[in-house]
């Protein structure tokens, strides 16, 4: 079952049969065949790090652009919608001290 086997898993979720063919050519690990492989930490990083790399998520994010960002990379974009709302802590903080 494609629904099943290809949940979200990863840092940042890879769902999916296509995304998990995309990330398996580009990392050259078998998580198209192997999807709990993505369980793994280090193997999720590079798999994230591969998907970040093809959907020029770069781009974006040198533009400020995190909503296109979710939109892109995965449909969880409440995770998303906490991290850019750290970021922006983060940024606040940094900028008056």
């Amino acid at each position: 079952d494609d629904a099943w086997n290809y949940r979200p898993r990863g840092l940042i979720p890879i769902t999916y049969r296509s995304n998990y063919e995309l990330v398996s050519i580009i990392t050259d690990i078998d998580f198209l065949n192997r999807p709990y492989l993505l369980e793994d930490e280090l193997n999720a990083l590079k798999a994230n790090l591969a998907f970040w790399y093809a959907m020029d998520a770069n781009t974006y994010a040198d533009q400020k652009r995190f909503e296109v960002i979710a939109f892109v990379l995965s449909e969880e974009t409440f995770r998303f919608r906490q991290l850019f709302h750290y970021i922006s802590i983060a940024e606040t903080a940094l900028t008056t001290t």
